[in-house]
């Protein structure tokens, strides 16, 4: 029997998740949202599977599961599929079928932690982003599975208990030490999660002994809920944070506490509970509606589009739950009359059918050439697109490289983020060109304490820091230049991808301008500036998108592209101050 204040749970942590999605600025905390499902998820399946006396059956388990979950799911695809064809530039379109692979295979937290991870920008670009937590709850309930399926009924509870207090003693120490061996992927994978879908079974094993809670637990659980969701004092990537183990445990009361309560009964509300039932589609729809609207536009989406896609998300979720899951729907009625095994795999079948077709799309390429032939350099497609990263990436290979020692060659260091590595890939373009030889080394986070950074950036002739990271003011002034940050070009730059006309790409700008200014500067210090997004600005000072034959300068508005580091490499060759420096370094390494 469903618990109807549980379903109201479901409601407030949905209506969270999409606040986040749609205002992070004013919810920046709202994606607890997702913590308070996996507790709740945690506590569900406690009480249906290990605090019962039936028997555990491994097959059932999961047939239910995939009838539950893989109609909406595959109509959710299948929807996306169209306007991904029709709105998506190629990186966007081959990364979403990667994610259409993933996410079928309940893997989407794997991919996300091996691309762009949970927090990164482009995030808000891809429909089937959130589906990355759906994948951590089924390899939770696939672990849960094996065991239950392992231990007969007068073990499970016992066993069950001391393998998750382990599991849940293993996960927060993941969480006290920012992911541990995870790093950066903390927050998508299972290991930092366990606690929390722990938190939810204790509650169904608290629930199995009626202990009567105050009658005030429900109430101060609620508020505490709330102040989480709005609150603005943990760091969002160190998420998940032990501090959420407050709300969580709160969340586990009011799962557990009486219905016949006020809170219980508030959360019953029809209308609420209506909106717990949908959960599920609200989760699912919210995401692809909001990433196919910002992904028609240049600029960030205006608060009230935002406020409008909320209300119209909700809309859709529960049309989509009408029509796909509620009982005695005509799909379900239809759907029903075939066997449980018969559904079950039929929907297996269509699903492995969908991710290889996913996963054809994603070996075309976006097919870049057939779909965007105006894009093509000499019929080939542009350096730097179809995983631009890894042209953006490649000084790692120089990554905390030492100079070579008695050599005539320049010895420059780079140190900063991806935006560090274009110029870099600016100074590889330009050595030749400058008949000259670099010794580069790249060292993306400066620590004074490490011996092996102290060497290389003592050893080093010339310096590139960005400022925001590290200013070097240890070494001498005339031996290190600092980077300005560059800001992104643009918010979004897909849509530009579907002007086909030459001179509209050419004529276009960003809607945000910079200050004018020379190549190189000389501060108040006598400290040497470099600011590299001077030569995509045009005399007013706009950013420019393409170079004068119409080619793209980035390929996602952020990094630069093959055409975009072919202008900052012919900038910098142009510049007197940069190339009397490469010559005095030059003389001066000669007599030695």
């Amino acid at each position: 029997m469903r618990i109807k204040h549980i379903d109201g749970l479901r409601a407030y942590s949905v209506i969270a998740v999409v606040l986040f999605h749609a205002l992070p600025e004013i919810f920046p905390n709202a994606y607890i949202g997702v913590d308070y499902f996996l507790v709740i998820s945690g506590y569900v399946i406690s009480k249906k599977y290990i605090f019962t006396e039936h028997e555990f059956n491994f097959l059932n388990f999961w047939k239910r599961r995939i009838i539950r979950l893989y109609p909406q799911l595959i109509a959710c695809i299948l929807l996306c599929i169209p306007f991904a064809l029709f709105m998506m530039s190629p990186d966007l379109l081959e990364n979403f079928f990667q994610s259409c692979v993933a996410t079928l295979l309940a893997a989407n937290n794997i991919l996300l932690s091996l691309t762009s991870g949970y927090w990164g920008s482009a995030n808000e670009l891809k429909p089937l982003y959130t589906t990355w937590s759906l994948a951590l709850e089924e390899q939770f309930y696939l672990l849960l599975s094996i065991l239950l399926f392992c231990f007969d009924i007068k073990k499970r509870k016992n066993l069950l208990l001391l393998l998750g207090a382990i599991l849940f003693i293993t996960s927060i120490f993941f969480c006290l030490n920012n992911g541990f061996l995870l790093g950066k992927s903390n927050y998508l994978l299972l290991p930092s999660r366990f606690w929390e879908f722990a938190i939810g079974i204790i509650a169904a094993w608290i629930s199995e002994k009626e202990y009567k809670l105050p009658n005030y637990t429900s109430t101060i659980s609620l508020v505490i809920i709330i102040f989480f969701t709005f609150e603005n004092f943990t760091i969002t990537q160190n998420a998940p944070s032990v501090l959420f183990f407050v709300p969580l445990v709160c969340v586990a009361l009011i799962c557990i506490d009486s219905s016949l309560n006020k809170i219980q009964q508030l959360l019953s509300l029809k209308p609420v509970v209506y909106i717990g039932l949908a959960s599920y589609s609200i989760y699912l729809y919210h995401q692809p509606l909001l990433a196919f609207v910002r992904l028609s536009s240049y600029e960030k989406l205006d608060q009230n589009i935002s406020i409008f896609i909320i209300f119209f998300s909700i809309l859709i979720g529960t049309i989509m739950y009408e029509l796909v899951e509620k009982k005695g729907n005509l799909f379900l009625r239809l759907f029903n009359k075939f066997s449980e095994n018969f559904r079950a795999i039929a929907l297996l079948i269509f699903s492995l059918f969908l991710a290889s077709l996913s996963f054809w799309a994603v070996l075309g390429k976006g097919w870049f050439k057939s779909r965007f032939p105006h894009l093509l350099i000499n019929g080939e497609i542009p350096l730097g697109f179809l995983g631009g990263k890894k042209y953006t990436d490649i000084p790692y290979k120089f990554l905390n490289k030492e100079f070579k020692v008695n050599d005539k060659e320049i010895k420059i260091l780079f140190i900063g983020d991806s935006k560090i590595r274009d110029l870099m890939n600016a100074f590889i373009l330009i050595e030749g060109e400058l008949n000259t030889n670099f010794d580069l080394s790249y060292i993306d986070s400066y620590d004074h304490k490490n011996n092996l950074h102290k060497k290389i950036a003592f050893n080093s002739q010339l310096v590139f820091t960005q400022m925001a990271h590290e200013r070097m003011t240890h070494l001498p002034v005339n031996k290190v230049i600092l980077v300005e940050t560059r800001k992104n070009f643009i918010n979004n730059i897909n849509p530009i991808f579907f002007k086909k006309d030459i001179d509209k790409r050419i004529n276009f700008r960003a809607k945000d301008s910079e200050i004018k200014k020379d190549l190189f500067k000389i501060n108040e210090n006598g400290q040497l500036i470099l600011s590299d997004i001077q030569p995509f600005l045009d005399e007013k000072g706009f950013k420019k998108i393409t170079d004068n034959k119409g080619n793209l300068i980035s390929f996602d508005g952020i990094h630069l592209s093959g055409s975009g580091v072919r202008i900052l490499g012919n900038s910098l060759k142009q510049n007197i101050f940069l190339i009397e420096k490469i010559r005095r370094l030059e003389k001066k390494n000669i007599n030695l």
